[in-house]
C-alpha cells in the first residue's frame, strides 16, 4: 500500500464517491477567481453552485469557507 498525500484512502461517503485527494481539502467548497481580469476570489459550493461574496485574496475566500464549515457543523 502506498503512503503519503496520494495514498489510497477509499471512495468517500462525504465526497460523492470521489477520493479525498481528487476533490481537495476544501470540498465540497472551492475558491474560484472571477471578474474581467480575475481580480476577485469567491467561495463556491460545488454541490449547489452558490457563490460567496467577492474577496480581494484567495485567503479571504478560504476563510469564508472555514466559516461555512463551522456553521454547518453547528447546525447540521
Amino acid at each position: 500500500m502506498s503512503t503519503g498525500a496520494n495514498a489510497y484512502k477509499g471512495h468517500g461517503a462525504n465526497t460523492g464517491g470521489l477520493q479525498r485527494h481528487s476533490v481537495g481539502d476544501l470540498y465540497p467548497y472551492t475558491v474560484i477567481r472571477k471578474g474581467a481580469r480575475a481580480e476577485q476570489f469567491l467561495a463556491f459550493d460545488m454541490r449547489t453552485s452558490n457563490e460567496g461574496a467577492p474577496r480581494r485574496t484567495y485567503i479571504e475566500a478560504a476563510q469564508d469557507i472555514a466559516s461555512l464549515r463551522l456553521r454547518n457543523m453547528m447546525h447540521g
